[in-house]
């Protein structure tokens, strides 16, 4: 199998033997090259992003996929052209081609992978690759196009080459994105951004609590003996515990979280869960000192 070209002049797809027919990377032009599986064929001529991953479908691609986004996105910013591999060109790289189009498109997944096997018919990516990015799709669309559950994007594997064609209906890609470049996130302001969210639904969503008990806050301000301090303490933490659980569930299946993750998709829910903590200490310690 040829090197495939994705989107022409900008971004392409195949296997890393491919790497060894060195006129046709130079034809192409290629410069940046993202490596997913397999050994580059004189690496020192390209800018290239070695991110190595197991074809399993349990591994998690999230990092994968952000770092390959950022990547290209770079490069096609500097007027380079991106040639994305793994060992074979039909599972991995696939994977990562799908979800560099989604972000920077963000079109239904299915008119992508369309799209993707009309430039290159033997694309197989895994089941598990594609139920991430399904669920990376939801995030920024709102719907799926495939039916996760039946695993509907196997339908296609099916497919004849007119059966896609006559889908696409002369469907193209350019090589400006649709969505403007998300520059990568430092971890300050993530935080920041993360802050910003939880400043709208926090109070929203603890007050809505059937845990939450007001009083507790001013029996710890009130009490003077130790004895009921301590007894009040343990109480409160474990009404806390307990407030806590609930928040995170009644924010992480919210409308103001699906609006959030579709603005910020590089900001996954591990990353708000582990600041909520945070931040309903802080509130806390806030309320106790008023």
């Amino acid at each position: 199998m040829v090197i495939s070209t994705i989107i022409p002049k900008f971004l392409y797809l195949g296997a890393a033997r491919d790497t060894k027919e060195v006129n046709r990377m130079k034809q192409l032009k290629i410069s940046h090259i993202f490596s997913c599986a397999g050994k580059v064929c004189d690496d020192i001529d390209y800018t290239i992003a070695k991110e190595h991953f197991d074809d399993n479908d349990d591994v998690d691609i999230l990092p994968f996929v952000e770092s390959s986004y950022h990547f290209i996105e770079n490069a096609r910013l500097k007027k380079g052209v991106v040639y994305v591999h793994c060992l074979a060109g039909r599972s991995r790289s696939p994977t990562i081609i799908l979800s560099y189009l989604l972000l920077s498109r963000k079109l239904p997944l299915r008119l992508l992978y369309l799209h993707v096997l009309n430039c290159r018919d033997i694309i197989v990516p895994g089941d598990g690759f594609m139920k991430q990015l399904s669920y990376l799709e939801m995030k920024l669309l709102g719907k799926n196009s495939f039916d996760v559950n039946e695993m509907s994007w196997r339908k296609l594997e099916k497919y004849s080459p007119l059966q896609v064609r006559t889908e696409l209906a002369g469907f193209k890609i350019d090589i400006e994105p649709l969505i403007p470049y998300q520059k990568s996130l430092e971890t300050k302001t993530k935080s920041i951004q993360i802050q910003q969210f939880l400043d709208l639904v926090y109070w929203k969503y603890l007050n809505s609590s059937d845990n939450v008990d007001s009083s507790h806050t001013m029996t710890i301000t009130t009490t003077t003996t130790t004895t009921t301090t301590t007894t009040t303490t343990t109480t409160i933490s474990s009404d806390k515990n307990s407030n806590i659980i609930d928040l995170k569930t009644k924010i992480e299946n919210s409308k103001e979280l699906v609006e959030f993750q579709r603005n910020n998709p590089l900001i996954i829910w591990q990353d708000i869960s582990d600041l909520v903590d945070k931040y309903h200490r802080e509130q806390q310690e806030l309320n106790i000192q008023k």
